[in-house]
């Protein structure tokens, strides 16, 4: 009669304490190594004289059914951190315990995309406009892919007019000024309609926010009138005209354009320059 009092004792008492783990402890049931997105469910025996059930899930996971009850379901994010399961059990004597279970997660990014876009754009990543400078994640069954987004302000390229030196009979050098690098070219010929020589050219940084560009064009007519373009940062000037000198010997009259100023405005210097423009071409 004993033996099967302490028997019937045994019984009761794991009734009121529920299932125990392999040390005797109340033990919580399901998976304790979860993927990405995975949805389980979880439970501790249920007993009499506990009024509620409180669980607390690891970061990046969220219990959809069940709180208050002796079983749940969780479901894990691509955030989802190796942690524990809780679950705070009140009696109605008003007392409480804690029973617990590790948790952890296989989470990896299987790829890294990297995007670019101006402020006031969108772009849709996982279903979702998203416009703001962050990292965004796109879950793909038990992969991660990882979208870097980053806003990148337009830049203003400043690009002067261009100006001419080193004029000859079948050469000239163009010259202009920008604030970015890139590679310099010219797109020249007769016609203006029909630019269809394309020279390029190179480019001297004189500070940081100074780049000088030169395009030598060579191999054109004596006293013949071209068009030109220049291009810096995929940006086309209007289409500009520049006649070459008459050929070497030539006696063909050819007009000067003479200006400046004289720093101590001595008369003697600018009648000096206005003579040197008076003499004719030998």
């Amino acid at each position: 009669m004993k033996k099967k009092t302490t028997i019937l004792s045994l019984a009761l008492f794991l009734t009121q304490i529920g299932q125990l783990n392999a040390e005797g402890i109340p033990a919580i049931n399901g998976a304790t190594k979860l993927g990405v997105n995975d949805t389980v469910a979880y439970s501790v025996t249920p007993q009499t004289g506990i009024k509620e059930y409180r669980w607390y899930s690891p970061k990046g996971c969220y219990i959809i059914e069940g709180q208050g009850s002796e079983a749940i379901k969780l479901v894990s994010t691509f955030l989802a951190q190796d942690g524990t399961l809780k679950v705070n059990r009140l009696f109605e004597r008003e007392t409480d315990d804690n029973i617990s279970t590790p948790l952890t997660f296989d989470r990896y990014i299987t790829g890294f995309v990297d995007h670019s876009i101006k402020p006031g754009e969108s772009i849709q990543i996982a279903g979702k406009e998203v416009s703001i400078a962050d990292i965004y994640y796109e879950e793909k069954e038990n992969e991660v892919i990882a979208h870097r987004v980053s806003v990148v302000p337009e830049v203003h390229v400043a690009q002067t007019k261009p100006y001419l030196q080193k004029m000859t009979d079948t050469s000239v050098t163009i010259n202009w000024k920008t604030n970015r690098a890139g590679t310099p070219s010219a797109k020249y010929g007769k016609d203006a309609a029909e630019l269809s020589t394309n020279q390029e050219g190179g480019t001297s940084q004189l500070s940081d926010e100074y780049f000088w560009h030169s395009v030598e064009l060579t191999g054109l007519e004596p006293n013949t009138l071209y068009s030109y373009q220049i291009c810096s940062n995929g940006i086309e000037s209007e289409t500009y005209r520049f006649s070459t000198l008459p050929p070497k010997g030539s006696k063909q009259p050819m007009k000067i354009l003479h200006y400046g100023r004289s720093p101590d405005k001595k008369p003697e210097r600018i009648r000096m320059a206005d003579a040197g423009c008076q003499k004719k071409n030998q």
